[in-house]
Order: structure tokens, then C-alpha cells, then sequence
């Protein structure tokens, strides 16, 4: 089998391979890199969340549910699994079944450039 590069497909095959692509990434199918990054931007909205929630209070360790997290997010499934990662990371914690605050260093975190490339 003869491997194609780039550099050799006209323009309008360059065209088909891009709509392609296109095509996979709007049924779902993404790249490795492409589903980490949205699951840096999820964990980020939960981050903003429940910044913005932890605002609404005197004390920024008032707990949250995640219904109400899952409420604000415009992904609701994966408002869990952007917990825990934040968890993991030290921005968030369980306070008790399903009620999450900000650490000290999440809020520090949320307050940060939301544009500021993460580790």
C-alpha cells in the first residue's frame, strides 16, 4: 500500500479529508488530544461554577450539590467526572454525599485567566 502525505493530494482531495474529519468530530469521534482538551474546558466550567456559587456565600467553603452544579452546565453528564478531576487537582472537595466546595487552592485557580494554559 502507498502512503499519501499532504503534500501530494490536490486541493480538492485536501477538501474531502477535511469535511471528513469534520464529519467525525461533529458524530463524536475525536482525537486523543481533542478529548482531553474538552475535558480540561468541562472541568474548567465546573471550576467557574462553583466559583460563582462560592461568591453567593461568606464563607467560600459552603458546599454545593452536584444537581446544582449539573443545573448551570451545559454538559450535565460529565459535571462527575469534572469534579473528581478537580478533586484530584486540589481545587475541589466532597463535603458530603454529592456536595462539593472549592479548596483554597480552587479558588485561587478560579480567579486565574481562564485563557491561561493548563498543566
Amino acid at each position: 500500500m502507498r502512503t499519501v502525505n499532504s503534500s501530494m493530494l490536490l486541493p480538492g482531495q485536501i477538501a474531502s479529508r477535511t469535511r471528513r474529519s469534520m464529519i467525525h468530530s461533529k458524530c463524536g469521534t475525536r482525537s486523543g488530544s481533542s478529548r482531553r482538551s474538552a475535558r480540561k474546558l468541562r472541568a474548567r466550567a465546573v471550576l467557574a461554577d462553583l466559583n460563582a456559587l462560592a461568591l453567593q456565600h461568606p464563607d467560600h467553603a459552603h458546599g454545593h450539590s452536584v444537581a446544582v452544579l449539573r443545573a448551570m452546565s451545559t454538559n450535565p453528564e460529565g459535571v462527575s467526572y469534572a469534579l473528581q478531576q478537580l478533586q484530584e487537582r486540589g481545587h475541589a472537595r466532597e463535603l458530603g454525599h454529592d456536595v462539593w466546595a472549592l479548596t483554597d487552592a480552587g479558588l485561587v485557580e478560579a480567579s486565574q485567566n481562564p485563557d491561561r494554559e493548563e498543566e
